[in-house]
């Protein structure tokens, strides 16, 4: 259980869930809440967070065991609505992203090396028949390798590829769920990383090579695209 005398820090709110840096059996650990929503009926929202958490628990535990890179699971307490899993220690690829295409072309190779790694990582969680649910480029993060400072682009642009933050993770054999999975990524790139097109083609690239039904999903992802642009265009 996380130490009584551990100062939490709290490192994200998001609409569902809070996240604090935090302590649990003496490790650093990420302790993510699941807060009361007031506006919901008491017994609904009491299953809908059990549920929820319970989710995000089976498919950490999943993804682990077919050797995916995830944060490790470390305990749940669906009572006060808590998760504690591992703190991954690096950059979100969001902010990676940012840092490496301030300076142009010096990392330009590296940077598309870890986009194969994305696409790879995607495609080896859709293999499994999981999808993430809200992949974007805040929810992947590159891990610090060893030895290497937080500031040093070249080194971290080496780190192993996390997918974190599966509360809305799922099981699901539908190719359109898979589709959605990189157009939401794809939104992301859009409209975080300006002239980001080479980037993710690279993603889909490595993924079209390891994911085993790739020409489906590739050509539904085609398909949401041209929805996505119709919604736009209707406002």
């Amino acid at each position: 259980m996380a130490s009584a005398q551990q100062e939490e820090i709290l490192i994200k709110q998001g609409a569902e869930a809070l996240a604090y840096r935090t302590l649990y059996n003496d490790k650093v650990a990420l302790r993510k809440h699941r807060p009361k929503k007031t506006w919901r009926h008491p017994t609904l929202d009491k299953r809908l967070t059990r549920h929820r958490i319970r989710s995000e628990a089976r498919i950490l535990a999943l993804c682990k065991e077919r050797g995916m890179a995830v944060p490790e699971l470390y305990h749940t307490n669906e009572r006060t609505s808590d998760l504690w899993m591992e703190f991954v220690e690096g950059l979100s690829v969001r902010d990676l992203v940012i840092q490496a295409t301030m300076a142009k072309d010096e990392h330009e190779e590296a940077l598309k090396a870890m986009m194969a790694r994305i696409g790879v990582a995607i495609a080896s969680l859709h293999n499994e028949n999981l999808v993430h649910g809200d992949l974007t480029t805040s929810n992947l993060m590159c891990r610090q390798p060893a030895g290497a400072e937080i500031d040093q682009v070249a080194a971290m642009l080496q780190g192993e590829v996390v997918m974190i933050d599966f509360g809305l993770g799922a099981t699901s054999l539908n190719i359109e769920d898979k589709a959605v999975d990189l157009y939401v990524l794809e939104r992301a790139f859009n409209s975080t990383h300006p002239n980001s097109e080479s980037l993710f083609a690279a993603v889909l690239e490595a993924y079209s090579t390891h994911q085993v039904k790739s020409v489906d999903v590739l050509k539904r992802l085609a398909e949401v695209r041209l929805r996505g642009r119709k919604r736009s265009m209707l406002g």
